[in-house]
């Protein structure tokens, strides 16, 4: 006699863990914590770069101007006007020391670039001092806000090889369909809408117009930026 074996007796070999998708990303959180602040607490004239992202700066050393960012640890939340460009209304950072202002001035869109593809999670954002006050009083430049008026910065995603990827809007100021709200507090901004993206690019649109574009001034301040790549 014979003993017989099965198919179901012999050994099989385990199972193996399923493969992911798509590869597990690192979150990291920008805090402009790295800057060299000058005496006035703040650095307006170079870029500033940090972990992957590198954000813009035009400067100008004949005129002292600079446009896109500056990074700030200003907290004058009362003195209106053009010279507290770099304070924040809520009197801080939204964490740590630094914060970063976003200008869109005369030849550039404000711009943080990547060395790889990366996907914007969120980021926190807030009203300049300088803009708060020209929004809630008006100003020699631009118009107090009332009904109907709103005022926002639209965050765009671009691709390496420059296609848009997605956008996203915060409005800043809302005095649409009976509100009448004007951002001074840090609050999160939704960017997942950006997808995946190697640049984003910010601008602003307001309701304030004159004849040589925008009357209000083209100021926000960010902070806590979370990415993940």
């Amino acid at each position: 006699m014979f003993a017989c074996k099965s198919k179901t007796d012999e050994p099989t070999a385990p199972e193996q863990p399923d493969t992911p998708d798509t590869p597990i990303l690192t979150e990291k959180a920008i805090s402009f914590e790295k800057a060299k602040l000058d005496e006035n607490n703040v650095m307006f004239s170079a870029p500033y770069s940090e972990d992957i992202l590198t954000f813009s700066n035009y400067y100008d050393s004949e005129y002292l101007y600079w446009e896109d960012f500056a990074i700030s640890a200003v907290y004058d939340d009362t003195t209106a006007g053009f010279m507290n460009m770099y304070g924040s209304i809520s009197a801080s950072a939204y964490e740590g020391n630094n914060f970063a202002v976003v200008f869109q001035g005369y030849y550039n869109l404000p711009t943080i670039s990547a060395k790889q593809d990366f996907q914007p999670q969120s980021l926190y954002i807030n009203n300049s001092t300088y803009c708060y006050l020209a929004l809630l009083n008006g100003s020699d430049y631009s118009k107090k806000f009332e009904a109907g008026d709103y005022f926002y910065i639209t965050a765009t995603g671009y691709a390496n090889d420059s296609t848009e990827t997605g956008h996203a809007d915060f409005y800043l100021a809302d005095f649409r369909d009976g509100k009448s709200v004007i951002i001074r507090d840090w609050t999160s901004f939704d960017l997942t809408s950006l997808g995946t993206c190697r640049t984003i690019k910010f601008s602003f649109t307001s309701t304030d117009m004159g004849d040589y574009g925008m009357n209000t001034p083209a100021y926000a301040i960010i902070d806590n930026m979370v990415i993940k790549y």
